[in-house]
Formats: structure tokens, sequence, C-alpha cells
């Protein structure tokens, strides 16, 4: 009808990126249990992209910390295309579990300061959802 409002979506943008960030963290813990720091690595980089909108409204040194993560992450990596490289890899690898867990924690830090995480009751309140 002429004059009307335009009808909004029952679906809400933010429960649905809710529910992708739940399945990046599963797979994340998923990647993380098969030590596959590879895969580990590109499911936070699909984390980020899912939060650094509302995380860059917020302040924009959560990109720097996330660019400070790959740059850590990368020289963890050495040139990977020579057998010494691959030694280097194998050497580092404990290094890079703990920036890849480093960077997850982050990440989920992140997530809550949007509003997309875990909700803490406020015990000095007793207004309850």
């Amino acid at each position: 009808m002429e004059g009307d409002a335009p009808d909004k979506s029952k679906y809400n943008e933010g429960l649905l990126q809710i529910q992708r960030l739940h399945e990046i963290w599963v797979h994340c813990h998923s990647l993380r249990r098969q030590d596959n720091l590879i895969g580990h690595v590109s499911e936070l980089s699909n984390a980020w992209s899912e939060l650094s909108r509302d995380a860059n409204k917020l302040s924009f040194i959560h990109q720097k910390k996330i660019d400070v993560f790959s740059k850590q992450i990368k020289s963890c990596y050495g040139n990977v295309n020579s057998i010494k490289g691959i030694e280097y890899v194998i050497k580092n690898r404990e290094k890079l579990r703990k920036i890849i867990l480093k960077e997850e924690i982050y990440l989920k830090e992140i997530q809550d300061l949007c509003g997309k995480g875990g909700s803490y009751k406020d015990d000095s309140s007793e207004d309850f959802e």
C-alpha cells in the first residue's frame, strides 16, 4: 500500500552473524584438536571478517592488534619453500600455537565487546533478562 512503511525482515543480521561466529569457533576448536594450524589461522581470518566492521566502530586499535598477530604468525613460517624453511616451521610450531591461541582469545573478547558474545549477569543489578 502507498505510504506504508517498507516490510522489514523478520531475520536480524546480528543473529545470523552470531550463528556464523559460533560455527567458526566450533571449527576452530576442531582444527586446534587436529593440530591443523594453517586451517586454524584461516578460520581466525574468517572470524575477523565477521567482527571487523563492528570492532572498528569501537576502536581502530583492534585492526592494529590483528595486524600484529598476522605479522607474528608469518614470522613463524620463514621460507617454507625450502627444507630449512620447513625445519624452521617445525621448530617454531609451539610458538605458532601460542600466537594463534592468543589471537583467538582476543577475537572472542572483541566479540563480547561488540555485544555478540557471552552475556554476563551483573550482580550489582537486579535487572534480569
